[in-house]
């Protein structure tokens, strides 16, 4: 028997409403490391920054116990 698939999970942060606060000791922290925090938006959003994304999650998430099967990188369709 084959299992069923398994539904999608949207993650979406409302930064209008958001609070932080629990998370400034390690935003300071990070601050004092080589690592940098930054949006999509601000490296330049294109499809060849999307693919990189895309491969760091993918390569990111295989450590996250029962994940399962990496989904390929949807494949955009032209305006119709």
């Amino acid at each position: 028997m084959e299992a069923s698939p398994r539904p999608w999970t949207r993650l979406k942060l409302d930064v209008d409403v958001f609070e932080g606060g629990q998370f400034e000791a390690g935003l300071r922290r990070v601050k004092t490391t080589s690592v940098s925090l930054t949006t999509l938006s601000e490296l330049g959003d294109s499809p060849a920054a999307r693919r990189s994304l895309y491969e760091l999650n993918k390569a990111c998430s295989t450590d996250i116990p029962e994940r399962g099967a990496t989904l390929p990188l949807p494949t955009p369709q032209p305006s119709q």
